[in-house]
């Protein structure tokens, strides 16, 4: 942090780049925060060594990684730098986050004018939430727009535009981990409540988020009873 503050003459790492490289080398899952972090010291380093580590870092299969090793050649002023951080507005894998970086730097007008598309801000605000720590800490392998629709929403009592996706991450280790995201209202994955196609609906799925939402707002009722409530409310219910 102080690094980042720009009150160290020399950061502690300068005399580790070997080790630096090493961790940005690694491929092994094991090692991806020690990667990440050995990125985040270069942005304080300067000279050849650490321009090229920098450099090999944007071909990291991670794109956490790449985003990070481009942030630190923004910092050191290197050719390019912004235009590449402008591009990785455009992964939404790391889009939330590329967009933050930009406008950390004063350069928020370079954000690309296709990334203010609702679809995409949606699919990058679940990707972003997927990726926390405290969730799968890393974006999916796979995901695809679900169900797109104008809804008058039960929980919040207004009219929104609400985007169902599935994602998959193939390499889960029990196998293939398939689920469904809301976007437009709380952004969220209930995991084992709401089922993709063939097991679940896109209906069925808004019902389930509906009385979630609910039940986070402190509405106290039994949980079937809200789902019937929020399947009536949406349209959903049958007969």
């Amino acid at each position: 942090r102080l690094a980042d503050e720009e009150r160290l003459a020399t950061h502690p790492a300068g005399s580790r780049l070997e080790r630096l490289g090493a961790w940005i080398r690694s491929r092994e899952p094991s090692e991806l925060r020690s990667a990440l972090a050995a990125v985040h010291a270069l942005a304080h380093l300067d000279g050849r060594p650490a321009s090229a580590l920098r450099k090999e870092a944007l071909f990291h299969p991670s794109p956490e990684v790449r985003l990070q090793a481009i942030h630190a050649r923004c910092r050191q002023d290197e050719p390019g730098a912004e235009l590449e951080l402008a591009r990785a507005v455009l992964d939404p894998r790391v889009s939330k986050r590329a967009r933050e970086l930009l406008e950390m730097l004063g350069k928020s007008h370079l954000v690309p004018a296709a990334a203010s598309d609702p679809e995409f801000l949606a699919r990058s605000e679940l990707m972003a939430w997927l990726a926390h720590p405290m969730e799968f800490g890393r974006p999916p392998q796979r995901m695809e727009l679900w169900d797109r629709r104008l809804l008058r929403w039960p929980p919040t009592e207004d009219e929104r535009e609400l985007f169902l996706y599935r994602y998959t991450y193939v390499d889960a280790p029990g196998g293939p981990e398939t689920g469904v995201g809301l976007v437009g209202s709380i952004t969220v994955s209930l995991s084992g409540d709401a089922r993709p196609d063939p097991e679940g609906s896109p209906e069925e799925a808004l019902a389930v988020h509906c009385a979630w939402e609910l039940q986070q707002a402190g509405l106290r009722a039994e949980r079937q009873a809200l789902l019937a409530s929020c399947r009536r409310q949406l349209g959903f219910a049958k007969g």
